[in-house]
């Protein structure tokens, strides 16, 4: 309750924030609430420890016109449909930061752009490195394992990079692509009963609200251990998930704002540096599997060289 009043304010604020006090760093968000205003509560907060003038707004038509014109030393984006929008603001020369998203969808964004346009646009992605998950499978069940997973149209670009990782990791890597999620009930049936393991990965046409339940149950069914990307995917049934919370992102978010102030820029695109493991005690049971605790799995995997 305190921090989504925190959230309002901030926004109220943030509707001047072209007036005569004008903001270092405007923070524009795909909507109000939730892991966004998370986002933006934390990263406002680390940048006032700076004396950073900061405002917050949430996407919209006036947005646009505004920061047409109006132009902030700096502008981050959290979210999906906020990274939209910056991206077609094309008269903008100032630097932008997006967050709480996908690699793949920054990457779509990005080539939309100019070449001398795209060195304006850096980000901190949502999803993890493919090799920070099958580092958790190596670690909780051991090498010589069969990891399965289900690539959608997006996320089959990184079949070559995944395959790599987990040949590096004594790990084969198992894959399906669907152009639906029509086809993954499908696709899990013949993965999963030559796996020893899946890993989710984001794609927006396999990893959804949706499509989460049949993937879990269908898991449950096999008795297959999964790694998941996020907190909900654990809590819903996963064995295990790697990920970085929204406040965890807000945090890296403002040294990322500290450096680009100070001048250092351009900065290269890069998923989160900071991470959070969890475990699903009862599907860990209900596996036989008994674990490590979640603050010795994430210190064991940051002992791991990138």
């Amino acid at each position: 309750m305190i921090r989504t009043l925190g959230f309002f304010f901030t926004f109220m604020l943030g509707i001047g924030l072209f007036g005569s006090a004008r903001a270092d760093v405007l923070i524009m968000l795909s909507s109000s609430g939730g892991a966004y205003a998370e986002v933006a509560d934390v990263l406002q907060a680390e940048l006032q420890k700076s004396s950073i003038k900061v405002s917050v707004s949430v996407i919209g038509q006036q947005t646009v016109e505004e920061l047409s014109t109006h132009h902030p030393q700096l502008l981050v984006t959290v979210g999906t449909k906020a990274a939209q929008m910056a991206f077609q603001i094309s008269n903008a020369r100032y630097p932008v930061i997006s967050t709480l998203l996908p690699k793949t969808s920054f990457d779509n964004l990005l080539a939309t752009q100019r070449l001398s346009d795209a060195k304006r646009f850096t980000a901190i992605y949502i999803d993890q490195p493919i090799g920070r998950q099958l580092d958790l499978v190596r670690i909780v069940l051991g090498s010589g394992r069969r990891v399965s997973v289900v690539l959608g149209p997006e996320s089959s670009r990184n079949l070559d990079q995944m395959v790599t990782a987990a040949e590096s990791r004594g790990l084969t890597l198992v894959a399906e692509r669907i152009e639906r999620s029509s086809e993954l009930y499908p696709a899990l049936q013949r993965l999963m009963s030559v796996s020893d393991a899946m890993v989710v990965v984001p794609d927006v046409q396999i990893a959804n609200s949706e499509t989460a339940q049949n993937l879990l149950l269908t898991s449950f069914r096999f008795r297959l251990p999964v790694v998941g990307y996020s907190a909900g995917y654990v809590k819903a049934g996963a064995l295990m998930g790697v990920y970085t919370t929204p406040a965890q992102i807000g945090v890296e978010a403002g040294d990322l704002v500290r450096l680009v102030l100070k001048g250092n820029w351009p900065i290269s695109p890069r998923f989160p540096r900071n991470f959070s493991v969890g475990i699903n005690g009862h599907i860990a049971r209900s596996l036989g599997l008994r674990l490590d605790t979640e603050t010795v799995l994430k210190d064991r995997l940051q002992r791991i060289p990138d």
